[in-house]
C-alpha cells in the first residue's frame, strides 16, 4: 500500500519534529500550462524546527532549513498563488560573517497561512 505524503515527509523529520504543513506549487500558477501527467518536481514541507524542500527530476534531493529566531520572513501574494520565503543562515565565512541564502515555496495556495507556520516556528509555538 502507498504512503501518504505525510508519512512519507515524516521518515525526514529530525527526531521529536512534528510535521504541520506540507505542499507542492500550484499547477498552471503565474500563467504557466498545466501539463497533464507531469511530474512535480517540488515538494514544500515545515516541521516544527525546519522548512524542507524536495525536489526531482532527474535525480531527488532533500534540503532542510533551520527556522531560527532571526530569520527573515516574507510573503509575496500571487493573482493565482503566492511565495512565502525566508532568509536562512547557511554558515560564517573565515572572518565570522554570517552567510545567508534565501528559499522560497514558489507557487503555493494559502501562502498567508503557511508564513504564519513559519513564524510560529520562529517564536517556539509551532
Amino acid at each position: 500500500m502507498p504512503c501518504s505524503m505525510a508519512e512519507t515527509w515524516n521518515r525526514f523529520l529530525q527526531p521529536g519534529e512534528t510535521l504541520l504543513w506540507e505542499g507542492a506549487p500550484t499547477p498552471g500558477a503565474h500563467g504557466w500550462p498545466k501539463i497533464i501527467g507531469a511530474p512535480r518536481r517540488f515538494r514544500h514541507a515545515l516541521g516544527t524546527r525546519c522548512a524542507y524542500i524536495a525536489t526531482s527530476r532527474w535525480t531527488h534531493s532533500l534540503e532542510s532549513y533551520p527556522i531560527l529566531p532571526g530569520t527573515a520572513l516574507g510573503l509575496e501574494k500571487g493573482r493565482h498563488a503566492d511565495r512565502t520565503r525566508c532568509d536562512v543562515l547557511i554558515g560564517k565565512d573565515s572572518d565570522g560573517d554570517r552567510s545567508t541564502s534565501r528559499i522560497s515555496f514558489d507557487n503555493i495556495a494559502g501562502g498567508g497561512d503557511v508564513l504564519r507556520l513559519f513564524r510560529s516556528i520562529q517564536i517556539g509555538t509551532a
